[in-house]
């Protein structure tokens, strides 16, 4: 608890609540039930900033953070004025990599959806 900036944990004993948790963890029926229990502990200590992420929330707010890597092997960003859509990292053994597709190369068009002001 020393890495905690609130150490009372808003005033609960974390601690008991946690193993209280952990106790009736063996009867969860569900990873649902065991995903509420998570966010209803958490949610008890009143803190804005720290709540429960289930896998799918979790893995969407990494993918917006850091791009997204697409079907075709490719992870996608923009440059950093914005301007340019970019690859921004390539699976290796991926259709794209196949292809030639290379970190930092430029979509300059796509399905006839162009990405830039025509200049290329």
């Amino acid at each position: 608890d020393q890495s905690y900036l609130d150490r009372t944990f808003n005033n609960q004993d974390w601690f008991a609540l946690r193993q209280n948790t952990l106790l009736k963890s063996k009867k969860f029926k569900s990873i649902t039930e065991a995903q509420t229990a998570v966010e209803t502990m958490l949610s008890s200590l009143g803190d804005k900033y720290t709540r429960y992420l289930n896998p799918a929330k979790y893995q969407s707010l990494v993918d917006s953070a850091t791009g997204n890597l697409c079907g075709v092997g490719v992870e996608i960003s923009t440059n950093r004025d914005g301007s340019r859509v970019i690859a921004s990292d390539v699976e290796p053994n991926s259709p794209a990599s196949n292809i030639g597709i290379l970190p930092r190369d430029v979509f300059v068009e796509v399905d006839g959806v162009r990405f830039d002001d025509g200049t290329g």
